[in-house]
Parts: structure tokens; sequence; C-alpha cells
């Protein structure tokens, strides 16, 4: 008994702790933060602005991005290098609408298509659409996949970086969202993609297989989020990832320490074998253009 008493002791001090210290972090935010109600990235001759106006917003760009830093830095400038005025760019998981921005900066004469899965955060990509006034960017709430029709996803009320297509939802645990796939949505549309970043927390083969015929187009850029720790939920592994590419005589590399900027730019890229194995989060760059690498 007297173990019992002081076990509830301690895990009533534990927790008084734990309050009082997110109470601190939390005034101490809104102190510095509270304020803050837009990012403006200027990097590379570009400028592109994003509302911080809401919580969701606030948190995620803050305090990570303050200051002079952004978000994978090294990413952010492969992907300004790689894209040009006419180019069709393609944002599979917008979030926020970071890459989708600085490519609609970027794609004045083209164009750019994203596709999120969170319905929360479409009224926070649109506004960023609207602050940097693009009229050549296009959002849908779609989830993609191998094929057109309908994907479960978690029930969420607010809006998450995470968010991914679910294989195991219980029956009252998921709502269903409208996927299509990137050949069904550009089979009959004159321009096809010529980059496309992919970040869908684990579903990346689903993704793959629905662009068979994308994948054909010889200078196809991709940009791909791999999150080798989550694969697993898909029944699959990076080897099988790479070794779809492999297939289709792609090159594929590691953007190394993406969320870093590296100056010696030969230190950027890791080439990447079908017998690599990568259960970590990584940026894959992936080409058949030689020249662009």
């Amino acid at each position: 008994m007297f173990e019992k008493i002081k076990s509830i002791i301690r895990n009533f001090f534990l927790n008084l702790k734990y309050l009082k210290r997110k109470l601190q972090e939390t005034v101490f935010f809104d102190f510095l933060y509270g304020s803050k109600n837009k990012y403006i990235l200027k990097f590379d001759n570009l400028q592109t602005i994003y509302s911080t106006k809401d919580e969701h917003s606030k948190h995620w760009f803050f305090p990570r991005y303050s200051g002079k830093r952004i978000h994978e830095p090294l990413v952010t400038k492969m992907l300004i290098d790689t894209l040009n005025k006419t180019d069709i760019f393609v944002d599979v998981g917008t979030h926020l609408g970071y890459f989708t921005c600085i490519a609609g900066k970027i794609c004045t004469k083209g164009k750019v298509y994203g596709f999120e899965l969170d319905k929360n955060v479409l009224p926070l990509l649109t506004k960023n659409i609207r602050l940097n006034n693009l009229t050549n960017v296009e959002v849908y709430n779609y989830g993609v996949s191998e094929k057109s029709g309908y994907v479960k996803i978690r029930k969420i009320i607010s809006p998450s970086p995470v968010l991914s297509i679910s294989k195991d939802c219980e029956d009252n645990d998921y709502q269903l969202v409208k996927s299509i796939s990137l050949d069904d949505f550009f089979c009959n549309k004159e321009h096809k993609p010529n980059v496309i970043k992919i970040d869908v927390e684990g579903s990346e083969l689903f993704v793959l297989k629905g662009m068979k015929n994308l994948l054909k187009n010889e200078n196809l850029t991709i940009f791909l989020e791999i999150h080798g720790c989550l694969l697993h939920k898909f029944d699959t592994d990076s080897k099988e990832i790479i070794s779809f590419f492999k297939k289709r005589e792609y090159l594929v590399y590691e953007i190394i320490n993406h969320r870093r900027n590296i100056k010696d730019q030969r230190e950027r890229l890791k080439e990447i074998e079908e017998d690599n194995l990568i259960d970590y989060n990584a940026m894959l760059y992936i080409t058949k253009n030689i020249n662009r690498i």
C-alpha cells in the first residue's frame, strides 16, 4: 500500500512538472511568435509569403524557420535550379504549399498542380496561393494513388502534416477521400509534368504505380521523400521503390543531409543502387537526364 501511495504521489508531481513546462513553452512561444502573421522566404532572388495567422501554420514555421533558417534548404535550392518558367510542376502532398508557391513563382508560363489529402489544410494552402498572387496554380483535395476512386484516411478535425492513406483504419475511425492516379489526371491534358515532388508519408509506391505512363517522359525529374521507417505499413520497402525506377532506366540519388545546406555541390548527391536499404527519411532525386545532375 505504501509503495502504491508513493507511486501516485510521484506520478502527480511528474504530471505537474510536465504541465508547468508546457505552460512555460506556450507562454514563451506566444511572446516570441504570437504577433507574427506571416513567414517570408527570401532565397535565390525569389520571395514567397506564407500566412501564419492560424495556430497550425504558426507552429509549423516557428521556431524552426525563424531568423534566416528555411525549410529543407538544399531541396529548395535544387528545386529552384531545376524548374524553368515553362515547366509543369506537380506537388503530391502539398501541405501548406511551401514548394507549391515556390514553383508557382518560377513556372510563370507553365502550370502547377497540387494534391493534398487533408481537407483541413486546403483553406490554409489556398490562402498562401492568394498571398503570392499565383494564378497558375490549381490544387485538389485528392489522395494520389495507383488508381482513381476512393481511399481511406484517419478521421481528424485539425490540419496534420503527417496524414496519409491508411490500410488499417477501424470501420468507425476512417473517412473516404477521392483518389486519382496521375496517369488518369493527365491523360487528356496536352502538357505533361516535367518535375514532380512527392511526399506522402509511406504510400510512395501507390503514387508511383499510378504514374507509369508519365514515367515514359525522358525529361521528367522527381523529388521523392522516401519514408523508410513507414514503408512496411504499406507492405513494401525502399528496395522495391528503387527497383521500380531502375527497371525504367532512371538514375536514383539520395540528396545528402537534405535538411541542411551543403556548399560543395559535389557532395549533394549519392547514387543509390537496388540493394541499398533506406530505413530512414530521405529525399531522393530521380532523373534520366544526366545534364540535370
